[in-house]
């Protein structure tokens, strides 16, 4: 009985973890974190920022910066890649 709740466990270990999000921290285990997945900036914010960064170059540490103001929480990658990618000329 002992080995069968054990193995469901580690199943279940193993489930949470194959679905981390990339912006997760390499150690320690957030279950609700690997369930969220990454956040998305919302439409309204993603406007906010770009009107914040535009009409002068921003680098990594701008964008971070801003996508901070409008959101509250500290960026991902995936936002700053977003982010970056929408003030590169295409």
């Amino acid at each position: 009985m002992r080995r069968r709740i054990s193995g469901a466990v580690t199943s279940i270990i193993e489930w949470l973890r194959s679905g981390y999000p990339e912006e997760a921290p390499p150690t320690g285990y957030s279950p609700l974190l690997a369930l969220h997945g990454p956040r998305a900036l919302t439409p309204q914010q993603t406007r906010k920022i770009l009107d914040e960064l535009a009409g002068a170059p921003a680098d990594i540490i701008d964008i971070g910066v801003a996508i901070t103001k409008a959101t509250g929480k500290l960026p991902t990658q995936t936002q700053i890649r977003a982010i970056a990618a929408a003030l590169s000329p295409s």
